[in-house]
């Protein structure tokens, strides 16, 4: 057999168990033999991989000649040499026997940027931090890949390079889809030396210091580990200072020039979890020692503002950025994702009791009523009806594509293990043949407390969730669960952070060559409050550092008056009450969610209408709003009087509400369609300076309701529509602010 080519070995990795070809010029590894190359060839590799040239050096000695346009051309070949180096291995990462894998534009872009920023990032003992806002669906899992195979051959400014690369995840099921898909990626470039942290225990043993014999034939290393145990393994100094000193640490090692770490964290909105935060910051706090040479990536495509500070870029004009943004409004532009909000439908159900009107009165007295309703919310018949209404719509949507999956959205494991039973006895009913899946962590008893606890393995059996047609969830797969084919998602749970909206909502967005569109049906969020949670991060978040954000305010403002105005609409035209009796009337028996909506809805506006009077040149008005300031904090603590929480009862009133539950049978009346249209984010923060063009209270509050946010301002010939037409009139209302752009 012929001799290897110039400056290229046979080795064996000992984790495959096969030999593969390094070159000690490049340090590029290959599984295939390679050809013979040149001298030449070797140099011109050496330059296109990814070992990057000391550009500073070769400025200064192109400066003394006075070749400046020289210097400005090698500047522009070492980008363009970078640029193709990282489509290369994404490529080669990516592809499959089948299908040869194309990069997208803003996945190289984000990549070759973050290289730069980090090879230009030479100081010791400072943490370096990156936040990438990426939105769901566009191929973040891939990008996080090859900036890991990238920085393990990235030479620095001073001739640093990285010893470690850490990929953190916090939860088992994405360590398992995150990590399994970053590892086949590098290991199709050549990478060997990843390692999966199994236990703690397992960790600290990868952090033992090597031996001078491995420091010299393998210095760097992959670590794919969940955030729980890097924070177990923080609270060890000694542990710590391994994980960021490496190599360095093994006296005597010939090489210095492997110093820095990094650590990239995937879905970075999560830092705001206590134990989160508190585990990358104490890893970050002692990065800054003075000695280590760590940098901080983190991934997301919802930038809370507890990640925007943790890990964003502070602007001049003092506000915390992403560092490469690639949003979401972008991403739908581009044909990346699909648009979840095109079709969205809100549905209130009208719940009745046979609890009789008299004792309805003394519970009204005790301030129980909302504890009964709350109860009947929740009871088996009102989710039986709700699993029909879905169910049916969801056979609509079998008959234009067979293939279609819905997931159904509940407030609790409880209800996960009530929907998969009402779900499968309609499915066994009507002999179809969809397969139900429920996913929750733990045990549950079911209804009654006679059957045997169990299990998402033990309800699910044999099925696996890739072929099942129903999903039925809680807090799980709402981050990391990615099924083109689901197209359909019904939610029976009140979503309270933009965030969680937009992380599970998203789970639709991934796109199908015979996926046309999404729906949603909800049973318990104001689509007012859904526009909001969407509008934080539909184009590129950002948060101010000290001073208070007048934009996300009155966005806020907003959508608080909205809920209002929809949920007061009769008493605001027709105030003949008092609002206190109104509110004892109607909005007392309203369902759960609808009371809620009420509740935050006050609050929202409240919080925002205070901090922004406190600015002497803030825009808002008070006649920009139908309702003044003492009555939305009449219907706050009207609202809260009536939450009377458990542990505010006396043994009487609890007795009493027992007597009366255990007796009681619910209903839902009637389905109600409050909004059915597309809901457009970019319009809430759009155009608020526009608001000036109202004529009096009933015209500004009808401005309010169909121009909130865009830019025409007519007053509407409906607002003297007959109460009789009141629901019409509000879908009209909503679908009018909700349902078009500014």
């Amino acid at each position: 057999m012929a001799t290897l080519p110039d400056g290229w070995e046979l080795r064996v990795s000992r984790s495959k168990g096969k030999v593969f070809y390094y070159n000690v010029h490049t340090k590029q590894t290959q599984w295939t033999r390679p050809e013979t190359t040149t001298q030449d060839q070797v140099e011109e590799l050496s330059n296109e991989e990814l070992r990057p040239r000391d550009d500073h050096a070769l400025s200064k000695k192109r400066k003394r000649s006075g070749h400046t346009a020289e210097v400005e051309t090698e500047t522009r070949q070492h980008e363009s040499e970078r640029h193709g180096a990282i489509a290369r291995c994404m490529r080669v990462g990516g592809s499959t026997s089948d299908v040869v894998f194309a990069p997208w534009p803003h996945q190289v872009d984000a990549v070759e940027k973050l290289i730069t920023a980090i090879e230009a990032d030479t100081t010791t003992g400072h943490v370096g931090r990156y936040l990438l806002q990426h939105s769901t669906g566009s191929g973040k899992t891939m990008t996080i890949a090859a900036l890991t195979h990238q920085l393990l051959y990235l030479i620095d400014k001073a001739g640093h390079r990285f010893h470690t690369v850490v990929l953190l995840v916090d939860r088992i099921k994405l360590d398992e889809q995150v990590g399994d898909s970053v590892e086949l990626f590098l290991r199709r470039n050549g990478v060997d030396a990843i390692f999966r942290a199994a236990s703690v225990d397992h960790l600290a043993a990868l952090l033992q210091p090597p031996e001078k014999e491995e420091v010299s034939s393998n210095p760097q290393r992959v670590i794919i580990t969940t955030v729980q145990k890097i924070g177990l393994l923080a609270k060890n100094p000694v542990q710590l200072t391994r994980l960021l000193h490496g190599q360095n640490q093994v006296d005597g090692a010939s090489d210095k020039q492997f110093t820095r770490i990094a650590i990239i964290t995937d879905e970075a909105h999560r830092s705001h979890s206590a134990s989160t935060r508190q585990t990358i910051e104490t890893v970050m706090a002692a990065g800054e020692d003075g000695t280590s040479r760590a940098t901080f990536v983190g991934f997301t495509a919802t930038p809370n503002g507890e990640a925007l500070k943790l890990f964003g870029t502070r602007t001049a004009d003092d506000y915390h950025r992403p560092f490469h943004s690639y949003a979401m409004a972008q991403s739908v532009a581009d044909g990346r994702a699909l648009d979840v909000l095109q079709r969205y439908k809100c549905v209130r159900c009208e719940v009745e009791t046979n609890v009789p009107e008299a004792v309805m009165s003394d519970l009204r007295e005790e301030r129980l009523i909302r504890a009964v309703l709350d109860h009947a919310s929740d009871d088996v018949a009102v989710l039986k009806a709700k699993s029909l209404y879905m169910m049916e719509d969801f056979e609509a949507l079998k008959k234009t594509w067979t293939r279609a999956k819905c997931m159904i959205v509940t407030r609790s494991r409880r209800d996960v293990v009530r929907y998969h039973k009402l779900v499968s006895t309609y499915v066994k009913n009507k002999q179809r043949p969809w397969k139900i899946y429920a996913s929750f962590s733990g045990s549950i008893t079911p209804d009654g407390g006679e059957e045997q606890p169990v299990t998402e393995q033990t309800l699910n059996g044999n099925l696996t969730l890739s072929i099942s047609d129903v999903v039925i969830v809680c807090d799980k797969l709402d981050t990391g669960y990615s099924d083109p084919l689901l197209t359909a998602m019904y939610i029976d749970r009140y979503l309270r952070s933009s965030t969680q909206a937009v992380q599970l909502l998203s789970r639709l967005n991934r796109r199908h060559k015979d996926k046309r569109s999404t729906r949603v049906v909800d049973f318990a969020n104001h689509a007012a409050q859904i526009r909001h949670h969407f509008s934080d991060f539909w184009l590129e978040a950002q948060i101010a550092h000290d001073d208070m954000d007048k934009l996300t305010l009155m966005a806020e403002f907003r959508t608080g008056a909205l809920i209002l105005c929809d949920a007061l609409t009769p008493w605001i035209k027709r105030p003949t009450k008092h609002l206190e009796d109104y509110l004892d009337s109607v909005a007392l028996h309203q369902d759960r969610d609808a009371f809620q909506q009420l509740l935050d809805g006050a609050r929202t506006t409240l919080t925002a209408w205070d901090q922004l009077y406190a600015d002497e040149e803030s825009i808002l008005s008070p006649l920009r709003f139908p309702l003044n300031f003492e009555m939305v904090q009449t219907v706050k603590s009207w609202v809260e009087s009536h939450s009377n929480s458990e542990a505010n009862r006396t043994a009487s009133q609890n007795e009493h509400l027992d007597s009366v539950i255990s007796k009681m049978i619910s209903r839902v009346a009637r389905y109600e369609e409050i909004f059915s249209g597309t809901l457009h984010p970019q319009s809430l923060k759009e155009s608020y300076e526009k608001d000036s063009h109202c004529g009096g209270l009933l015209e500004k509050f009808e401005c309010l309701l169909r121009s909130l946010d865009q830019g025409s301002f007519e007053a509407s010939t409906s607002i003297s529509a007959p109460t009789t037409n009141r629901l019409q009139h509000h879908v009209d209302h909503l679908q009018a602010i909700l349902g078009k752009s500014s």
